[in-house]
């Protein structure tokens, strides 16, 4: 036989995640998702012309040995503006994502505290 338990003793997580911050954290995720797909894209492109700039800053360089190159190149400007559009790009991603987590988890925490409701046979707002 289940019994019907109140909410009494867990009252602080019963509207820790309410509806419309649900609803809110659920159209953020969806409202993101193409531009976190663009930012990720944007990151792996910037990460992929550093490497590039540094191959074309090595071809011009006057040193013999490939370390004292590879070394010219990895100070050179171009591959230096790369390296800090590339640490932007990626700055800038994974902060989307970090949002887009924490989105995600507000939906989590609200199925949670909805099964449970369920599970206690605690009724909805406007339910008997």
């Amino acid at each position: 036989m289940t019994t019907t338990r109140g909410y009494g003793d867990v009252k602080p997580v019963r509207d820790l995640v309410t509806d419309a911050e649900c609803y809110a954290a659920m159209q953020f995720l969806d409202q993101t998702a193409h531009e976190i797909g663009a930012m990720q894209a944007d990151a792996e492109h910037s990460e992929y012309m550093i490497g590039a700039a540094e191959a074309v800053s090595a071809l011009y360089s006057d040193e013999r040995s490939v370390e004292k190159r590879k070394w010219e190149a990895r100070s050179s400007p171009s591959y230096l503006k790369r390296l800090e559009e590339w640490r932007d790009a990626k700055r800038e991603f994974l902060a989307l994502k970090a949002r887009r987590e924490a989105a995600g988890l507000k939906v989590e925490v609200w199925r949670t505290i909805h099964a449970d409701k369920r599970a206690r046979g605690v009724p909805e707002p406007g339910q008997r």
